[in-house]
């Protein structure tokens, strides 16, 4: 089969999949309406929390304005939160059902079956992130140049990837162990404090700030502050190259990893079980 043919059958697997989860997502839509409220809440609640921050020293190279700071840093976590949790939602849900095993038996690969799960919650954080920006602009007093948007848009991308890595090892997890995983939620944890989410890194005790250079967060969040609010694209391209790097490593592993958990549990006899 030539590349001509399956490229095409692939992105007609992943709109397939991304078709049926829009239909079950929008059957919830009183959910989607207290998605939407919750972001017009989580603004408002930076902008008055903001007003208690008044310009500090570790700020000055976002130009002191703390609202926008934070709003850039939960804005990340929106991409981080469907990166990490996402294949461990649909596995788990898969499993307790009893259909991971037709799933799987199905000619879908497991690279497309796992990219046509991430659309519909990518599209949601795109929603959130888009929500959180427009709401911040309109509403209290953010301000973004065109430019940087535009710029901000390989970095969210790459941060989505890294994170997928990750939450794609979270499944693997639970695809063994049947059970909740830890890895997901730790990560995140992780990612947000030492990434500096909602602080400058620079307020860490100094024994354990070199850590944040371990996360992945921590250069999405300088990326994206640098074209947003901080120097331009050129203070952004390191991080961005890292966070390459990240992507580049962690992804192809994650799906060896989860190749081998579906494999193992094959063996076994264990993957339709719960």
């Amino acid at each position: 089969m030539t590349a001509d043919v399956v490229r095409p059958s692939r992105l007609r697997t992943v709109a397939a999949i991304a078709r049926r989860d829009w239909r079950m997502q929008r059957s919830y839509q009183f959910q989607l309406v207290m998605r939407l409220a919750q972001t017009g809440f989580v603004v408002a609640s930076l902008s008055i929390t903001a007003k208690l921050v008044r310009s500090p020293p570790e700020l000055a190279q976002y130009g002191g304005d703390y609202f926008t700071f934070a709003l850039i840093g939960i804005s990340m976590l929106a991409f981080l939160t469907a990166g990490l949790r996402t294949f461990g939602a649909r596995l788990g849900e898969e499993q307790s059902l009893g259909t991971l095993e037709v799933v799987l038996a199905s000619p879908v690969d497991l690279a497309t079956f796992l990219l046509g799960s991430l659309v519909v919650p990518f599209a949601m954080a795109m929603l959130s992130v888009v929500g959180f920006m427009v709401v911040g602009v309109a509403f209290f007093g953010a301000r973004f140049p065109i430019t940087g948007v535009l710029l901000a848009i390989p970095i969210a991308g790459l941060t989505l990837a890294v994170f997928s890595a990750i939450g794609i090892l979270s499944a693997s997890f639970i695809v063994l162990t049947k059970r909740g995983d830890p890895i997901a939620v730790l990560a995140a944890q992780l990612s947000t404090f030492l990434g500096g989410a909602f602080f400058p890194i620079s307020l860490l005790p100094r024994g354990i700030r070199w850590s944040a250079h371990l996360f992945p967060s921590y250069y999405s969040l300088q990326g994206l502050r640098a074209v947003l609010i901080g120097g331009g694209a050129g203070d952004a391209l390191a991080p961005t190259l890292v966070l390459a790097g990240f992507t580049a490593v962690l992804l192809p592993g994650s799906l060896w990893c989860f190749r081998w958990s579906i494999r193992t549990c094959m063996r076994l006899g264990t993957l339709g079980t719960y």
